[in-house]
């Protein structure tokens, strides 16, 4: 069962009975707490990652039900404390030494989290090794009790249960659930644990044994997530990737790889924000290097892009590529072809193939979400949040020449460029994406593309 909870623009700044206030953001509960005045929405399912919250104040959020819409939402693509501080950063358009910091800046820039940060507490051995006293045996119970408990204390603020939330930008869906008074209180829950080691003082005995027993302050550090696989991230919808002008596309992953539009592109306000491709010479363009190259298919990557493809296309026309031209055609591509069809090219050492999709996997002119899966045995390719290939290709091969990567041609330097708008890109190096996982990248932006 998803877990969600209501939020409201409420400018009056007077908190509505049963939910809590930040700046003129009210939060709501799933159960009770809340009115339809002012109007409430339901957040994103908060199991699949970490959830921030703002408003809107201009009403002109999109959302599934028209008319003005005050609230919006952003959710990480993980449910993991290295993918919440990526969201964070992209966000707040800085970077954080830690979770703590971007929860304090997005709290005081009035953003709402249900990341739950860690609270560091005082190492108990320096309050639990006091002046020893002549106590008898039972003594040693007490001090017993009191060892575990800091450590468990801390190790519980280390993991919220709140591991509610999920990615960015999701447009809510209206609710009318109440709800009740929600507050952000459990990062002072560590406090607890001061006051055990003050109230044990007089009890402790002369053995040393307390202070042995404490050093377990180690729980209270987080367990470090791997590095993400994410490492090509476009939102034009997010005005930190792209600004609504200029040909400057900004990497969202963190790994730096931006792109460079050149042609005749445009950008339109439409969807939250998405750029144009003429399909004369339009392009974007990301220089090859070690973070998104790969020297054979042991390597998986996965490609995602939200295009919708103008009617009127030519054959091979290229959503995307990593493929060279006539020097070596090593590398890999999605170009449309047939009716409504589509193409897997992939070229290394020793395979050649041009795979093409029965016709009509997808409707010209509106948008669809193409996702490719590129590893050693089979590749394949998807369309929209489907779980069924419409492509699948054996693929077992190594590269000799690395390509750059780009959005809007075929093979590089034919001039299959594409008309289409597109909103969003994603490139994973060193991960195929399970079904389920494409359906939840689906899932989580279909309402911003009319799905």
């Amino acid at each position: 069962m998803a877990t969600a909870r209501p939020f409201a623009y409420n400018p009056s700044l007077s908190p509505v009975p049963g939910t809590t206030q930040l700046g003129s953001l009210s939060i709501g509960y799933p159960t009770t707490g809340f009115t339809d005045n002012p109007q409430y929405w339901n957040g994103p399912d908060e199991d699949l990652g970490y959830v921030i919250a703002q408003t809107v104040s201009g009403g002109n959020q999109p959302n599934p039900v028209g008319g003005p819409a005050y609230v919006g939402f952003f959710r990480s693509e993980f449910l993991t404390e290295n993918s919440f501080l990526q969201l964070s950063e992209t966000v707040a358009g800085q970077t954080f030494a830690n979770v703590n910091d971007a929860v304090l800046w997005l709290n005081n820039n009035g953003y709402w989290t249900s990341f739950i940060p860690s609270t560091p507490t005082p190492t108990p051995s320096n309050t639990l090794t006091p002046t020893p006293t002549h106590t008898p045996t039972p003594s040693i119970t007490a001090s017993q009790t009191m060892t575990p408990t800091p450590s468990i204390t801390a190790s519980q603020t280390m993991t919220p249960t709140p591991s509610i939330t999920a990615s960015q930008t999701m447009t809510p869906t209206p609710t009318k659930t109440a709800t009740p008074t929600v507050t952000q209180t459990p990062t002072n829950t560590p406090t607890p644990s001061i006051t055990a080691s003050q109230t044990m003082t007089p009890t402790t005995t002369r053995t040393p044994t307390p202070t042995t027993t404490v050093t377990p302050t180690t729980t209270r550090t987080p367990t470090p997530t791997s590095p993400s696989t994410l490492v090509v991230h476009f939102d034009i919808s997010n005005s930190a990737s792209y600004p609504g002008s200029g040909s400057a596309i900004t990497d969202l992953s963190g790994a730096g790889n931006n792109a460079t539009l050149s042609g005749d592109y445009s950008y339109s306000s439409s969807n939250s924000g998405t750029i144009v491709m003429g399909g004369t010479n339009s392009l974007a363009n990301i220089t090859q290097n070690a973070t998104i190259n790969i020297t054979s298919t042991s390597t998986p990557v996965s490609v995602v892009i939200w295009a919708k493809v103008t009617s009127g296309y030519a054959g091979n026309d290229g959503l995307w590529n990593k493929q060279l031209g006539p020097s070596s055609y090593d590398g890999y591509r999605l170009s449309v072809g047939g009716t409504n069809g589509l193409i897997f090219g992939f070229n290394g050492n020793s395979q050649n193939w041009n795979t093409s999709s029965g016709n009509n996997v997808f409707t010209a002119n509106t948008w669809a979400m193409f996702t490719t899966v590129i590893q050693g045995g089979t590749s394949f390719v998807y369309v929209n949040g489907n779980s069924t290939p419409v492509i699948s290709q054996l693929t077992n091969d190594t590269f000799a020449s690395q390509a750059n990567l780009q959005i809007g041609q075929s093979i590089q330097g034919d001039g299959s460029y594409i008309p289409m708008s597109w909103g969003q890109f994603r490139y994973y190096k060193g991960k195929a994406l399970s079904t389920a996982e494409i359906s939840t990248l689906f899932n989580t932006d279909k309402t911003k593309y009319g799905l």
